[in-house]
């Protein structure tokens, strides 16, 4: 394994994935400036921001690993994991909640026999 994070070519796939990363990250937060500026009785508001927001850390999470991978920072590859993964699981449970909220029952669903 340590071939691969020494390896004197890694600059090249590294640089490709940071510039993707980039690349998602500014489409995201594009998404989030179309979801903020929208009127607010819209119903897609908030979960077009949040989607937005999903994208731009899936983003940075990339280009984060990229620069990690082409500088040896094991510390900027944990942060970018940890963070990442971390905000990904709550935008995505933010974004479930958002589209199938109203559906959502609390507590046990509860039959009456008469």
């Amino acid at each position: 394994m340590e071939w691969l994070i020494e390896a004197p070519w890694r600059h090249y796939p590294a640089a490709v994935a940071m510039a993707l990363g980039a690349l998602l990250a500014i489409i995201g937060a594009q998404r989030q400036v179309d979801g903020i500026t929208r009127p607010i009785d819209d119903p897609a508001k908030a979960v077009t921001w949040m989607r937005g927001f999903r994208r731009t850390i899936i983003g940075l999470a990339i280009l984060g690993i990229g620069a990690a991978w082409m500088w040896q920072a094991p510390w900027l590859l944990a942060l970018s994991l940890i963070i990442g993964a971390g905000e990904i699981f709550e935008s995505s449970l933010d974004v479930w909640a958002l589209t199938n909220g109203k559906e959502l029952r609390l507590g046990p669903r509860v039959t009456r026999r008469l």
